[in-house]
This record gives C-alpha cells, sequence and structure tokens, in this order.
C-alpha cells in the first residue's frame, strides 16, 4: 500500500508541474534592497497606556512631527525631502509585559512598489521578562518614492 501511495504522489506531483500549478522559480520576482534608517524606536514608556496596533505612512513633514511628539517628549527633530523619501510608523499596541519588538527585517525595490518586512517580535516560554506595560514601536524612512506594501510577520524569539 504504501508503494502506491508514493507512486500516487508522485503522479500528482508531476501532473501539477505539467499544468503551471506549482510555482516557478523563473527568476521574475528578483528585489532590490532599498536603504532605510530607523528615525525613532523604542517601548512606549509613558506612552504605553491604552494604545491600539498602528501602521502608517506619513506623507508630510507636518503629520511626522505630530506623531513623533506623541512618541517621545521631546521629540527628535528630523527632516524629510518627502519627495524622494516615505516614513513609516509600526506599532505594536500595549503589551502585558517586555519582551516585545518591532524589527524591519528588510527593504526591497519590487518593481512598482517598495515592499517593507517587518517582524513582530514576541518573547517565546523560555524568557523572563519585565512584568510592565509596553508598546513597542519603530519610526522608519525609507529611500523611495514607490508606494509602500507591508507584509507583517509575527516571530517568536526563545531565550536561553
Amino acid at each position: 500500500m504504501k508503494m502506491q501511495d508514493s507512486m500516487l504522489l508522485a503522479a500528482l506531483i508531476g501532473a501539477l508541474s505539467l499544468t503551471g500549478c506549482l510555482p516557478a522559480d523563473d527568476g521574475d520576482n528578483a528585489t532590490t534592497p532599498l536603504s532605510y534608517e530607523i528615525l525613532l524606536q523604542g517601548d512606549g514608556g509613558d506612552h504605553a497606556l491604552d494604545r491600539n496596533p498602528r501602521l502608517e505612512v506619513f506623507s508630510t513633514q507636518a503629520s511626522l512631527d505630530t506623531a513623533l511628539a506623541g512618541y517621545a517628549s521631546p521629540p527628535p527633530v528630523v527632516s524629510v525631502d518627502f519627495a524622494a523619501q516615505q516614513v513609516f510608523l509600526a506599532d505594536m499596541g500595549t503589551q502585558v509585559a517586555g519582551g516585545y519588538a518591532v524589527e524591519v527585517n528588510g527593504v526591497d525595490d519590487a518593481g512598482d512598489h517598495a515592499q517593507v518586512t517587518l517582524d513582530y517580535v514576541v518573547p517565546g516560554k523560555t524568557c523572563v521578562t519585565t512584568a510592565a506595560l509596553t508598546a513597542p514601536f519603530i519610526f522608519v524612512s525609507v529611500n523611495s518614492g514607490k508606494p509602500l506594501r507591508f507584509q507583517q510577520n509575527q516571530v517568536t524569539r526563545e531565550c536561553s
């Protein structure tokens, strides 16, 4: 019976390959890394209470300055050329313990858009964390005028 199952599986994979149902690695999905700069990153501190998760792209200096003022006191002085750059904020919202983080895993030119990969890090079961409210966030400037698209991943980080 096992031999028949193996042959059936091999035949199914072969048929799908011939009909184009399996993804082909033809190199058309190549991306080029884009440079980016972390403008401000933190765990929320005094601003961690009752914050909702948020992903926002800023298109003006005024909107960026207003947002930065809500995350740092005094806010950092940041000047962005919005004709050539974009800034986004990724905020995990209020978490009940430490050990959480937002990290940029990559920013790539994907043709008609810039692809931003974000990792939302959560502490694993083996981690000892602080018993404090946190709200991890990150402001990032991307050197591209193309629309931003986001891939958001939850990553569990175990501790030793």
